[in-house]
């Protein structure tokens, strides 16, 4: 206690010491009469008792657990910058509580207790704000706990005490069994969000060309089958939608236009058609014909490859293609990116080629380049090689269960899972059967085997009163993680900056994980692997096929307060049972009653008075949506959306640049408000601008025409 007070009080006390010291200095028992005026300051700080108890997600006590109270003014608030999420210069402060307990001077100075035989814990408590740690004596079990992530005060405590869950380890001799095991206990009843999985985006990140699989639901996500819809009925390939690559230019990263269209448009050179059918001949499978055309080599010649499925959502959707039989993998061929009401639209008009409704290729590697070559300048069909080797960073994030690297006859390196009977198709040879596919139950909760062979064991009756059961074990829980560990499993893939070498374990501290981290590819960096992905103003990110999400978060107050330590599902529900997109657990649409004010209607009186206090008018009032000034999507992974017209776009590539600004389809996490008159945005060709509110939603009503010339503020 006396090590807390002197933190807390530190100051009041020197300067009784001092007051002190120069009162009696000189004069016989100074020393005494300090230690007095030191013990009065301590006999004023109030202090309650409390109790509790620290239980596993089925109620098993953990015995001999040490409970750490950590007072809210200790956390490390320092900035970090994106650049510190991965060089190691923000370890002090990246884990806002462990890095406290991680420090064991810090940590013998917090009050604390240890759970008894009976898992019951008391301790005396300053009537301050604290945020809890459970440290478990038991390795089976991670650190953290159910009350890690909302700070509370002991004057505010039910009767019953503060009841913590703690979550279960995964054991290292743990495998994947893949989700149709899963769904054999969490299909329905009180468990029904774990139902609710198959119709989360992450279970529909690999679809078949024929429809979705028996675990996958389509209903909450209108248009995610478009792609699968210009698939025609027909009995030879003209019966199907044709899609035209013309005007090949070698010099642009995308080298054709593409566009849907009965006829080619005038004054264009097409150099492929192709067509997407369903073969009525061939039991209806989905089917890609590419004919050479105008300004190929040899106009006629084709080639047809059957649709094995799809891969992607809202942002973009690919075509996967069967390259068989010299090939057994899937290639990644054409880009679909024009999914009504997503956030990323693709439209003909666009003036850029990567943001049209088709190209040819998407971000993270793959595409049409792989079907062709060039002979004498001209392109042309070509057969695959057969000698390839799929990516093992691709692999860890979109075919995760049980991945492992298998050589295929024909001296092709492929990433294949575990078998699922309601697997998506195989990625690896032809016997291997259906795989799971995807981000599925086991990339967040952990390889479910022991898991499931403890679940399968009868419970053990001890005594009328006691029964045992092992239900619950050997699986991780994200909810009773503290706000660090639980989102570095989001963040593995939604990051910025790759992390697959190593794969980050599930449940481990971030400063495990950084300390092993091979790959440290800073994002400012020249392109190559990663890019350069910051704007100018080194806080928000450009986005990409990595998405933007993880490393804004890190360097938010969401992620770093004296209050509530917001984890990713803490806004998007796990298993995406709710009617709002991206999973969200309200409304974002709702300013008054909606997802933000869940939290944040605690601190302010409501979104007009907000506004008023912010920019001195209440805008739009409760029209105005949150994200639109906190949310800016300052990331692109897909075609995005124009934003503010400061002139008539005409399509013109050597005009539009001028008088056009974008939204992106990735949203920050950051939650500022990017400025106007920021670097990267004030003084640049709107086409390069960093989205802002004020290049979307504010600039319709705002003049924004003198932006592109203004001087950016220092």
């Amino acid at each position: 206690m006396d090590m807390w007070v002197t933190r807390r009080w530190g100051r009041l006390l020197l300067g009784i010491l001092a007051l002190a010291g120069a009162v009696l200095a000189g004069r016989l028992g100074s020393e005494v009469e300090a230690t007095s005026a030191t013990a009065k300051a301590v006999a004023k700080v109030k202090t309650k008792g409390i109790k509790g108890m620290v239980t596993d997600s089925q109620g098993r006590i953990l015995v001999g657990a040490t409970v750490y109270f950590i007072d809210t003014t200790l956390l490390n608030l320092e900035p970090i910058l994106p650049l510190q999420t991965s060089d190691r210069s923000a370890e002090d402060r990246d884990e806002p509580l462990e890095d406290i307990i991680r420090d064991d001077v810090k940590r013998a100075a917090l009050p604390q207790a240890v759970t008894d035989s009976k898992g019951r814990f008391k301790a005396k408590l300053p009537l301050v704000n604290h945020f809890v740690w459970v440290e478990p004596n038991n390795p089976d079990y991670l650190p953290g706990g159910s009350a890690s992530r909302v700070a509370f005060s002991p004057s505010t405590l039910p009767k019953t005490g503060l009841n913590i869950q703690v979550s279960w380890e995964v054991p290292k001799t743990a495998t994947h069994i893949g989700t149709t095991a899963c769904l054999v206990c969490h299909d329905g009843g009180l468990a029904s969000d774990q139902r609710g999985w198959g119709g989360h985006a992450h279970a529909l990140m690999y679809t078949r060309a024929d429809g979705p699989t028996a675990i996958q639901d389509f209903s909450r996500h209108a248009g995610w089958d478009n792609f699968a819809q210009k698939f025609l009925p027909g009995t030879t390939h003209t019966d199907g939608t044709v899609l035209y690559f013309a005007d090949y230019d070698a010099a642009q990263s995308y080298k054709f236009e593409l566009f849907e269209s009965d006829e080619p448009q005038p004054n264009t050179r097409v150099a492929f058609e192709m067509y997407l059918w369903k073969d009525e001949n061939d039991g209806n499978k989905s089917k890609v014909t590419i004919v050479e055309g105008a300004a190929a080599n040899a106009p006629g010649n084709l080639v047809t490859y059957e649709a094995a499925g799809f891969i992607g959502g809202y942002i973009r959707q690919r075509l996967l293609l069967k390259i068989e039989p010299t090939r057994q993998g899937l290639n990644r061929s054409i880009n679909f990116q024009a999914i009504p009401g997503a956030s990323s639209q693709g439209l003909q008009f666009n003036y850029d080629r990567a943001r049209k409704p088709w190209t040819e290729k998407g971000s993270g590697g793959g595409g049409f380049a792989d079907l062709m070559t060039t002979i004498g300048g001209k392109p042309a069909l070509k057969t695959p090689s057969t000698v390839t080797k799929s990516g093992t960073s691709c692999a860890s994030c979109h075919n995760y269960g049980g991945v492992q690297a298998n050589k295929t006859v024909n001296g092709e390196t492929l990433y294949t899972t575990i078998s699922d009977p309601n697997g998506v198709f195989a990625t690896g040879e032809i016997a291997d059967g259906l795989q799971e596919q995807g981000i599925t139950c086991e990339q967040c909760h952990g390889p479910g085997s022991e898991h499931r062979a403890e679940a399968l064991l009868p419970d053990e009756v001890v005594s009328k009163m006691v029964v045992i059961s092992h239900k619950g074990k050997h699986i991780i829980n994200p909810d009773f993680l503290p706000v660090g560990r639980a989102s570095m499993i989001c963040g593995r893939c939604h990051s910025g900056i790759e992390t697959t070498d190593p794969w980050p374990v599930l449940g481990e501290s971030r400063a495990d994980f950084i300390q092993d981290l091979v790959d440290h590819d800073e994002p400012t960096g020249p392109p190559g692997a990663h890019g350069a992905i910051l704007w100018p103003d080194e806080i928000h990110e450009k986005g990409g096929h990595h998405s933007v999400t993880y490393t804004n978060y890190l360097t938010s107050k969401h992620y770093r307060n004296p209050h509530r330590l917001v984890a990713c599902f803490d806004c998007h529900k796990l298993h995406g049972e709710t009617d709002f997109r991206y999973g969200l657990k309200a409304d974002p649409d709702d300013s008054a009653a909606g997802l933000c004010v869940t939290c944040h209607g605690k601190y302010m009186k409501d979104i007009r008075s907000h506004m008023e206090d912010k920019t001195g008018d209440d805008m739009n009032g409760l029209s105005t949506k949150c994200y639109e000034c906190h949310m800016a999507r300052t990331g692109t992974g897909g075609a995005g959306k124009p934003g503010l017209f400061i002139g008539t776009p005409t399509g013109d590539p050597n005009t539009d640049p001028d008088i056009v600004y974008w939204y992106g389809d990735q949203a920050s996490h950051v939650w500022d408000v990017p400025s106007k008159m920021s670097v990267g945005v004030a003084n640049v060709q709107p086409a390069k601008a960093m989205p802002t509110p004020y290049t979307n939603n504010c600039g319709t009503c705002h003049d924004a025409s003198a932006l592109p010339f203004l001087p950016p503020e220092p």
